[in-house]
């Protein structure tokens, strides 16, 4: 298991400072409520390469090109009952929040939605929040990824196309 920003090991065993995994943070009772929707600590993470951005949230996955991402933040902290369970989405801006504490997380803002995640409503999702154990690790670490990508003038690509998945029915 990888400490919060840890390298992720490739599968020959050596690391790779290119990609870094960013578990979960479980606590109180969102923590709680979510492993009743097969959310654990071994099945929630974040996953930043030099390309791309994974998310997975137990059944429910988000994977984006890296260049997708048009800002990142701290955010928090949530009202409980609002972020609890299963996956959420906001009514006012259809963004979607993956949530395991009430404390602190990282909005993800896109150039273009992800497709929706969930089966309903269908909304497709100008936003990610994810509660992460590392905060200020994993917001650093795409704020400079963000940053190399812009001085090397490459933009998002139209041919890239972002995706989430929904746990089959």
């Amino acid at each position: 298991m990888t400490t919060p920003g840890e390298a992720v090991p490739s599968a020959e065993g050596a690391t790779s400072s290119s990609t870094r995994r960013f578990p979960f943070a479980f606590a109180g009772p969102t923590g709680l409520a979510c492993r009743g929707f097969l959310v654990t600590p071994a099945s929630a993470s974040v996953t930043v390469s030099v390309h791309e951005l994974a998310v997975r949230f137990g059944p429910w996955q988000v994977l984006t090109p890296l260049d997708n991402v048009s800002s990142v933040s701290a955010s928090g902290p949530y009202r409980w009952p609002l972020v609890a369970g299963p996956p959420r989405v906001s009514r006012t801006d259809h963004g979607i929040t993956f949530a395991t504490n009430a404390t602190a997380g990282v909005c993800l803002r896109f150039h273009r939605a992800l497709a929706p995640v969930l089966p309903f409503p269908r909304w497709c999702h100008p936003g990610l929040t994810v509660t992460v154990a590392d905060v200020d690790g994993l917001v650093a670490l795409v704020a400079e990824r963000l940053d190399r990508t812009d001085a090397t003038g490459h933009g998002p690509s139209p041919a890239d196309t972002p995706r989430g998945t929904a746990p089959p029915r």
